[in-house]
Formats: structure tokens, C-alpha cells, sequence
């Protein structure tokens, strides 16, 4: 006898884009606040803030 699914194809798909969206609308969420702690600052990235490479495009998204 096999296991059933865990979860169906249906929900599988939409998984990753529900994800993306609800972390989008918490960073939204945040403000002013977290639009300074995650913008790309060059100063910051030369001081070992490598982090901010990839947040500065969150930001923007």
C-alpha cells in the first residue's frame, strides 16, 4: 500500500510564489525602517556588509 501525497501538485506549485509574496509584504510592512537597514550602500558593502548585495534588490523589487 503506497503513502498518499503529502501535498498535491496544485498546492506544490503555488508554495514558492506564496512564500515570496508574503516576504515581500512583510519587508513592505516594515517601512522606512527596513528599507534603510536593507539598501544597497556602497561604503557599507566595502565594509564587510556583503548581506546588502543581495537585500538592496528586495528592496527595489
Amino acid at each position: 500500500m503506497q503513502d498518499p501525497p503529502s501535498s498535491s501538485p496544485v498546492a506544490a506549485r503555488w508554495r514558492g510564489p506564496v512564500v515570496l509574496a508574503s516576504l515581500m509584504l512583510a519587508l513592505q510592512a516594515g517601512g522606512e525602517p527596513v528599507y534603510e537597514a536593507l539598501r544597497y550602500e556602497r561604503s557599507a558593502v566595502l565594509g564587510g556588509q556583503l548581506w546588502r548585495l543581495l537585500t538592496a534588490h528586495l528592496v527595489h523589487f
